[in-house]
Formats: C-alpha cells, sequence, structure tokens
C-alpha cells in the first residue's frame, strides 16, 4: 500500500524510499475520505505510531474532527506565520536599500508590493494583510527614508491586495477613473505627512512650479507600469512560482 514499509526497521515507506534514491515520484491516489476510513478503522484500545505527511492532506474538503486534524491545521498556520515573517523581513530589507538613492525611493516600495500578491493568492487575504500591517510598522521604526517607507504604506504596499475588488468594476472608465483617484489622494496624504510630521520639503531650493506638473506626470504614469506588472507578475505567479511552492507545501 501507499506509504507502507515492508520492515518495520527501514527508515524510510517504499515510496519515500525510491523517491530519494532514484528519483522516481509515485503520485498519491488517496484521498481524504480514504484518509478517514484509516483512522475510524483504527480500534480505540490499540496503541497506534502514526505518520504521515500532514501537509498533503486538504484542510479544505477535510471534514473528520480529531487531535490530528487539530495537529494538521496547527502546521498549516505555521507554514502561514513562516512564510509572512519571510516576506516581511524580505521587504523591509527592499525597502531600507531603497534609501540608497531617490530613484529607489519610488522604485522599491513597487517591487515589494508585489509579495502582498503573492502572499494573497497563495495564503489567502489575511496573510497579505498581516505582512503588509509588520512591514508598514517596521520599515516606519527602521527605515531611514521615510518617503520609501510611506509610498510603501500609503499606497503601494496594499494595493495588490485592493485590486481585485477594484477590477470587478466591469466599465473600463470609471474603473481606472476610481484607481487614479485612490493613487492621488494617497500620494497626496503621503506628501502632507512627508511636509507635516516628518519635516521633509516637498520642492528643494531651485525646483519650480513646473517640478510638481512632472512630477504628478510621473507618478500616475509609475500608477500604470504598476498595474500592469501587477497583472503580468500574477499570471507568471500562478504558472510557474506558485506551482513550485505549492508542491513542496501539499
Amino acid at each position: 500500500k501507499e506509504g507502507y514499509t515492508e520492515n518495520i526497521d527501514n527508515e524510510l515507506c517504499l515510496r519515500c524510499f525510491k523517491l530519494k534514491n532514484y528519483g522516481e515520484y509515485k503520485a498519491v491516489t488517496l484521498n481524504n475520505k480514504d484518509y478517514t476510513d484509516i483512522l475510524n478503522s483504527i480500534p480505540k484500545d490499540a496503541l497506534v505510531v502514526y505518520l504521515t505527511s500532514l501537509l498533503n492532506i486538504n484542510l479544505f474538503t477535510y471534514s473528520h474532527k480529531s487531535d490530528i486534524i487539530d495537529l494538521v491545521i496547527s502546521v498549516k498556520v505555521s507554514v502561514k506565520i513562516a512564510f509572512c515573517s519571510i516576506v516581511t523581513a524580505i521587504s523591509v530589507s527592499l525597502l531600507l536599500f531603497g534609501g540608497t538613492a531617490v530613484v529607489f525611493a519610488y522604485t522599491m516600495p513597487v517591487f515589494t508590493g508585489l509579495f502582498m500578491m503573492m502572499l494573497k493568492k497563495t495564503f489567502g487575504l489575511s496573510s497579505a494583510v498581516i505582512s503588509f500591517v509588520s512591514t508598514s510598522l517596521l520599515s516606519l521604526l527602521l527605515v531611514p527614508d521615510k518617503e520609501c517607507a510611506l509610498m510603501y504604506i500609503f499606497f503601494f504596499g496594499y494595493y495588490p491586495i485592493i485590486l481585485d475588488a477594484v477590477n470587478k468594476i466591469k466599465a473600463p472608465i470609471l474603473k481606472w477613473l476610481i484607481k487614479l483617484a485612490i493613487f492621488n489622494v494617497m500620494i497626496s496624504l503621503c506628501q502632507i505627512v512627508l511636509v507635516y510630521v516628518f519635516g521633509i520639503p516637498f520642492i528643494s531650493d531651485g525646483e519650480g512650479k513646473y517640478f510638481i506638473i512632472i512630477f504628478v506626470i510621473l507618478m500616475n504614469l509609475l500608477l500604470i507600469i504598476y498595474d500592469l506588472l501587477i497583472s503580468k507578475m500574477k499570471i507568471l505567479y500562478e504558472h510557474r512560482i506558485e506551482k513550485m511552492l505549492k508542491k513542496y507545501l501539499h
């Protein structure tokens, strides 16, 4: 049977032995009902050492309630927490790097925000929100370039999280008007906080009114590029990266 060993002294079952030594992968044909039947067939007074690949059990369709399933849920939650922590650490590191040059102060929040799309797609909305909030708080404390940190907090960090909801609007013109409105309002608030809270002037000496016009145009172009980048990266992530992740997580 799948997952069984021919000798109790063996460290691996036959399936794992072939996978480790010969690279032969045998797909598991058991489903959650089969796992439930196996559990229910065990006598109540039996002493059992139950060994299984916990991450292979599909919790979304598994209805059997037991201590084992509670353990599986705990492992799943631990995996989510671990990935959220890793993404948060990488995000803060990228935002720290954003302070090395002016161009990075605007591009690093963009690239960092893409991680939120990946987290939401694979682990759900709550994981993306937790990572976004954690990254935002840590960036405020650790990132010297406050403009870089606030660009992430006020827009680029959460935009991939809310983008699916905005994209449900069927009218293209209305959809883009809403996107542009959200972006310009939040970026304006970001600049207000930079000026009046952190004392960072919006216009430096020698920069005139044309700088504001050029800044607004470039920022709105950045939004369009960011929106398209999220769409393209989502397709790439779904078809390649996520499949590799799920291969190891499930």
